[in-house]
């Protein structure tokens, strides 16, 4: 399941990527005609997957990707299918990101002393 999480609220749990993406730009768009800012989107909007972390501009950068938005910032109807696999890839490479930047906090320390502390 997808939750979908706008401005630190949980809006709710969606069977696939699409519906989820559909329903969390929706509420994003509403967001932004209020006036919230580029920050807010990027640290308080988040599609949760796997227990993994995908925030608005990554959302959005797989959501063109797979056919799910167009051109500047359509959504598609009807939505498209998509292979489930390529949507897992997508959450485990933003996994990996995100692993590899709380790493980079001193690179020259040896990354057993970055386990341990």
């Amino acid at each position: 399941m997808f939750e979908v999480v706008v401005a630190m609220e949980t809006v709710g749990k969606f069977p696939n990527f699409q519906e989820a993406f559909r329903v969390f730009f929706d509420k994003v768009k509403k967001l932004v005609g209020q006036g919230a800012s580029l920050n807010v989107l990027g640290t308080t909007c988040w599609i949760e997957y796997s227990n993994i972390l995908m925030y608005f501009y990554d959302a959005r950068d797989l959501a063109y990707k797979v056919g799910v938005l167009k051109g500047r910032g359509e959504l598609v109807d009807p939505l498209p299918k998509i292979d489930h696999q390529v949507i897992d890839v997508a959450f485990a490479e933003r996994a990996l990101v995100a692993f590899e930047e709380f790493m980079m906090v001193k690179p020259d320390e040896p990354l057993e002393y970055k386990l341990l502390k």
